[in-house]
């Protein structure tokens, strides 16, 4: 369909539905007119809300998480045909990653419309924020087609959102930076899972990073590689303020 084109329910949904301030947000953050409203209300509704009954948005999310990975990969093949299946992997996964998912999620305030029965630290710690956006994306495809989602993806968030040569330019590999400089001062780095629990159906871990035995940073994520750079990035910090303070 054009973007010219409207059909007289997208019209009703923005105009006069009774949802038609949630309409104007969706209209607003994803650049669609929603066709079928309760597509974009379920995308919002975490099972929490209602334990036990299927209606809530991990099927979307699910979906959107494909259709995401998808437009991006697609977008950084098609905006850096020079670069190697490496350089578009570390870019894409750094994109779509747990934490970067969140952050995008907060900008688009995304929050403003969760339904989920938990604290909002819970809300804020969580990867619900990052689940939510996976589950708009999956509501615009459904809605809209791929084209649609495609178009949310690109425009309302690599453009919009994301600082893409930011990220390409980041050196955020704290482990890598950590065991290079134990190695300078002759001493030993190791890993260590300290925790592993299940936070919203995603596997959440807990690691440290011991020097010489000695724990010197503690990170957490959804994933053990995320979990470790976190730890490896409180042990610098930790070493830089006792460095400076010296």
């Amino acid at each position: 369909m054009s973007d010219f084109l409207v059909h007289p329910f997208q019209l009703y949904n923005l105009f006069f539905s009774s949802c038609k301030q949630f309409n104007r947000f969706i209209h607003q953050r994803t650049g669609r007119l929603p066709k079928n409203a309760y597509l974009f209300q379920l995308a919002f509704q975490h099972k929490s809300l209602y334990p036990g009954i299927t209606q809530n948005n991990e099927r979307l999310e699910l979906l959107g998480d494909a259709i995401l990975s998808a437009a991006v990969t697609d977008y950084l093949y098609r905006s850096y045909p020079e670069q190697t299946e490496g350089f578009l992997t570390e870019i894409k996964s750094r994109l779509v990653s747990r934490s970067q998912l969140n952050q995008i999620a907060q900008t688009l305030g995304l929050n403003q419309y969760v339904q989920a029965d938990i604290s909002e630290e819970d809300l804020q710690r969580n990867a619900i924020l990052g689940n939510t956006l996976e589950a708009l994306t999956g509501a615009v495809y459904l809605d809209g087609g791929y084209t649609a989602a495609r178009k949310f993806i690109e425009k309302k968030i690599i453009k919009d959102v994301i600082n893409l040569e930011d990220v390409i330019q980041s050196d955020d590999n704290y482990k890598s930076k950590l065991v290079e400089w134990a190695q300078h001062v002759g001493k030993e780095v190791r890993f260590r899972q300290l925790k592993a629990e299940t936070i919203n159906g995603h596997q959440y871990f807990t690691c440290g990073a011991y020097m010489d035995d000695q724990l010197v940073g503690q990170g957490s994520g959804y994933s053990k590689k995320e979990a470790e750079q976190l730890a490896a990035k409180e042990a610098l910090a930790t070493w830089s303020n006792e460095h400076h303070s010296n």
